[in-house]
């Protein structure tokens, strides 16, 4: 019986010590001149499979452009990409800039991983605007709250954007207010889970953007959503019912064991 015992201990670390990970890890440089804002996407592969089927999607100025596709990204391989994008007749300041990395797994089950950043026309500028969300975790459905703080003497029109990957899914992604000076609102946001994997933890983001004095203003707010098992009984997810019965079904093989002997 006890080989028995430690026939299943060894199983079970031998699927942990197998498992392997996909880990994307994104570095973003991106200049404006003349006009034009030029961004380099530098994509690595920190994990220990390869990861597939991979593209880059740059967004910026309201305008969207995609990689060619890398149809494998070895371990610690980096692939670059390049987008450009006319920025022409904007005002000087701080604009956002959203890069969404595709993959897949050796499966073809896809992921995506996104990343903020700035770009800068003219003068880099400060907000007066903050914004905080506290993570949070979800089964399939939730609520996502952004707390605005505006920390300036003047009143702003906020126009507030919201950035998900594709695994999750909100009904309204953007919305516009305004917010009087040295005061603080909140913003929900509906999250649902649409193909996201049990276990995971997701980076969402929000811009929050407004013009004064003809000057453009950018701040972020950075958040997390996990992806949780739903509670069964007593509160308990599915999986931990599971390894408490096969527990008990166990002890108690070896109880009816001992009692023979």
């Amino acid at each position: 019986m006890k080989w028995g015992i430690y026939l299943l201990v060894f199983v079970i670390c031998a699927a942990i010590a197998n498992a392997t990970y996909i880990s994307i890890t994104t570095t973003v440089k991106a200049t404006v001149s003349n006009g034009t804002l030029v961004v380099y996407t530098n994509v690595t592969n920190q994990g220990d499979e390869a990861a597939y089927s991979v593209q880059v999607i740059a967004t910026a100025n309201g305008k969207t452009q995609r990689s060619k596709i890398f149809d494998v990204v070895g371990i610690r391989q980096p692939v670059t990409a390049e987008s450009t994008f006319d920025v022409s007749g904007l005002n000087s300041g701080r604009y956002p800039l959203i890069i969404e990395v595709d993959y897949a797994d050796a499966n073809q089950y896809p992921f995506s991983a996104l990343t903020s950043q700035y770009y800068i026309i003219g003068e880099n500028v400060n907000s007066d605007v903050i914004g905080q969300m506290d993570k949070i975790e979800i089964s399939k459905s939730g609520k996502l709250t952004l707390t605005l703080k505006n920390l300036g003497s003047s009143q702003k029109s906020l126009n507030v954007n919201m950035f998900l990957p594709k695994e999750l899914s909100t009904g309204q992604t953007s919305k516009s207010l305004t917010l009087a000076p040295k005061s603080e609102q909140k913003l929900d946001f509906a999250v649902q889970s649409f193909s996201a994997l049990k276990g995971s933890t997701y980076v969402v983001f929000a811009s929050i953007e407004y013009d004064e004095a003809n000057v453009h203003y950018t701040t972020f707010a950075t958040s997390f959503v996990g992806v949780v098992e739903k509670k069964g009984v007593y509160g308990f997810s599915t999986p931990v019912i599971i390894a408490i019965l096969a527990v008990l079904v166990i002890a108690f093989i070896v109880l009816q064991f001992r009692k023979k002997k």
